[in-house]
């Protein structure tokens, strides 16, 4: 249920993780359920561009996976 996840904000994200305007804003969509092609679809923009900004913030993160990402990420909302 969307409406039960947590989501942390921009700010948190840009300043813990040193996130982009564009990775905290994917980062926030994912943490909400949303896919990489609804993300890609929704701003206009391509699929392979979505992918690299998902490597960024797994790099960021030091996660592997996008769940373990998520995860990490709602684990950091309030």
């Amino acid at each position: 249920d969307s409406a039960a996840r947590r989501v942390p904000s921009e700010i948190l994200l840009r300043s813990a993780f040193g996130m982009t305007h564009a990775e905290a804003t994917l980062a926030a969509a994912l943490c909400r359920g949303t896919s990489l092609g609804d993300f890609a679809a929704e701003r206009g923009i391509s699929i392979h561009t979505v992918r690299t900004q998902l490597r960024a913030l797994l790099s960021k993160t030091r996660t592997d996976r996008q769940a373990d990402l998520v995860g990490m990420l709602s684990g950091l909302a309030f």
